[in-house]
C-alpha cells in the first residue's frame, strides 16, 4: 500500500490498542477513515465526499463499539446487520470495513473500478448486507432482516442509516409504520441529518418538519444527538437498546463535509452561491493536499 495515500489495517489496530479513552480512539479512527475515503475518491476521480464525511463518526461508533460483527465470517447467522440506505456514501463504509479486515486493504485502490468496490453499496463486497443506491429502500430491507431475526429467535439487531433528504421517499414511511406496528425493537433507524440533499438544503426542497414527533406517532422510540459527538452517540445507542417493544431511531445532527473546512455546510454553500458543490465533486490536487492536512 502507498502509505502517503492510505492507512492500512495495522494502523487502525495500533490506534484501537492504545491505552486512551475509547471516545478518543473512535474519533481518531473516524478521521483515518475520512482520510482513506478522500484518497479513494481522488484516485477513482469519482465519489461522494460530503455525505460520507457526515456519517464517519456514527459509523466508527457502530462498527468499533456497538455492533456485534465477525470480519472473519461476515455472514455468521447471529451477527448484527448494517444497511447503508444512503448507498452513495459507501466509500466511508468500505474504509471502515477494510480497517476491520473484512477485505484486504488493497481493495481500496479499486474503488469504482471494474471488478473492484462498487460505487454504491453492493453485496459483492464482504460485510455489505444489502444493495443500495436507489434511495428510500434501505429501511424496508432492514425491517425484513429484523423480522427474520425475531422469528428465528436470534438476539441480533439491525441498523439502517438513511439521509434526511432520503426520508422524502414514501417507501420509508411504509416501513416506519409497519415496524412500529410490529414492535420490532431490534431495528434501529439512524438519520444522518446533514440538512443538505445533493446541492441544496433539505428544508428548501421538502422540509421534514418535526421528525422526532412524526416517528413517535408511528410508535418509535427516538433520541436526537450531535452526530459528531462520539460520547453522545454511544450513550444514546446504549440507552435505546434498553427500550423494549418499539423500534428505535437516532436522529444525528451532522455537518456535510465534516472535517474539511472548505467542504463543511453551511460555509461551503455561502462560498459557492448557495450551492453545496462537494456532494460529488472531486477536489483538485491542491485542495486534496489541504484537505488531508486538515483531517490529520
Amino acid at each position: 500500500m502507498n502509505f502517503k495515500n492510505f492507512f492500512i489495517k495495522r494502523d487502525f489496530d495500533q490506534i484501537w490498542n492504545l491505552s486512551i479513552d475509547i471516545d478518543q480512539k473512535l474519533s481518531i479512527i473516524a478521521d483515518m477513515a475520512r482520510f482513506n475515503t478522500l484518497s479513494m475518491i481522488v484516485l477513482a476521480k469519482s465519489g461522494h465526499i460530503g455525505g460520507s464525511f457526515s456519517a464517519a463518526d456514527i459509523l466508527a461508533c457502530l462498527y468499533y463499539d456497538i455492533m456485534h460483527i465477525f470480519p472473519e465470517n461476515p455472514q455468521r447467522e447471529n451477527r448484527d446487520v448494517f444497511i447503508l440506505s444512503k448507498g452513495h456514501a459507501c466509500s466511508i463504509l468500505y474504509a471502515l470495513l477494510s480497517s476491520l479486515g473484512f477485505f484486504p486493504d488493497e481493495k481500496l485502490y479499486q474503488f469504482r473500478r471494474l471488478g473492484g468496490l462498487a460505487g454504491h453499496a453492493n453485496i459483492s463486497v464482504p460485510g455489505i448486507d444489502g444493495n443500495t443506491g436507489s434511495l428510500g429502500m434501505g429501511l424496508s430491507k432492514g425491517k425484513g432482516y429484523a423480522w427474520t431475526f425475531k422469528n428465528k429467535g436470534l438476539d441480533s439487531s439491525v441498523f439502517v442509516m438513511a439521509g434526511d433528504g432520503e426520508l422524502q421517499e414514501g417507501q420509508n414511511w411504509e416501513a416506519i409504520q409497519s415496524a412500529g406496528f410490529w414492535g420490532l425493537d431490534n431495528l434501529y433507524l439512524i438519520v444522518d441529518r446533514n440538512k443538505v440533499q445533493t446541492n441544496l438544503e433539505v428544508s428548501k426542497i421538502l422540509d421534514l418538519g418535526d421528525l422526532p414527533k412524526k416517528l413517535n406517532l408511528f410508535g418509535w422510540e427516538v433520541k436526537t444527538v450531535d452526530g459528531h459527538n462520539i460520547s453522545e452517540i454511544r450513550k444514546a445507542l446504549t440507552e435505546l437498546k434498553k427500550t423494549k417493544g418499539k423500534p428505535k431511531a437516532l436522529i444525528a445532527n451532522t455537518i456535510k463535509g465534516k472535517g474539511i473546512s472548505f467542504m463543511e455546510h453551511p460555509q461551503a454553500m455561502k462560498e459557492n452561491n448557495g450551492f453545496y458543490i462537494w456532494h460529488d465533486h472531486v477536489p483538485s490536487d491542491e485542495e486534496t493536499k489541504k484537505a488531508k492536512q486538515e483531517i490529520l
